[in-house]
């Protein structure tokens, strides 16, 4: 991760890997609206070999009663080129899961 502009722009290098399809993406990221805590929307467009993907994502967080808090997500992603080719049977389940596990951890780490 290296941020180019704080609360603006960063860039990340992401891997996956879909059956033995493997993929590093050099992604740039922009923040399109950050209402912190409330709401934050990202523009996501990354490279890989062979590849890209662009994507626009959306996080909403609302009080849920005493001590909770509800998180709505959404993404939409699209993704062309060779792994698009190789593995697009196994996005929809890996994207899922990935989506999953990361959310767990966040859920985790605030728990602490």
């Amino acid at each position: 991760l290296d941020i180019v502009e704080p609360d603006k722009q960063f860039n990340a290098v992401a891997s996956i890997g879909l059956g033995s399809v493997k993929v590093t993406f050099n992604a740039k990221v922009e923040w399109l609206e950050l209402d912190m805590p409330n709401r934050a929307r990202m523009k996501v467009h990354g490279v890989a070999p062979g590849s890209s993907m662009d994507a626009v994502s959306e996080m909403v967080l609302s009080p849920d009663g005493d001590n909770q808090t509800e998180m709505k997500w959404e993404a939409d992603v699209t993704v062309v080129g060779k792994i698009a080719t190789l593995a697009s049977r196994l996005m929809g389940g890996v994207t899922q899961k990935l989506a999953g596990d990361f959310f767990n951890c966040v859920k985790s780490e605030i728990e602490k």
